[in-house]
């Protein structure tokens, strides 16, 4: 497998593309799930998913800057 069919797989129309997102949302469900089961406030829940969501979009713009292209979920 080459560089060319990884990158067919993240295309928006792609089963591939759809399972990144499923599992993107997943992480983001148990980011907060976690929080709430370790009774954290409403603002601890929001910073850790805050935190969770700057990592995607700096992971974005890395590998935009680092490989060339853009990412699409």
């Amino acid at each position: 497998m080459n560089i060319s069919d990884l990158l067919v797989l993240t295309r928006a129309d792609q089963p591939g593309a759809i399972a990144m997102r499923g599992a993107i949302w997943l992480v983001g469900v148990l980011v907060v799930a976690t929080a709430v089961d370790r009774n954290k406030s409403e603002k601890g829940i929001r910073v850790d998913a805050g935190w969770f969501f700057l990592f995607l979009f700096t992971t974005g713009i890395l590998s935009y800057f680092i490989f060339g292209f853009v990412p699409t979920f």
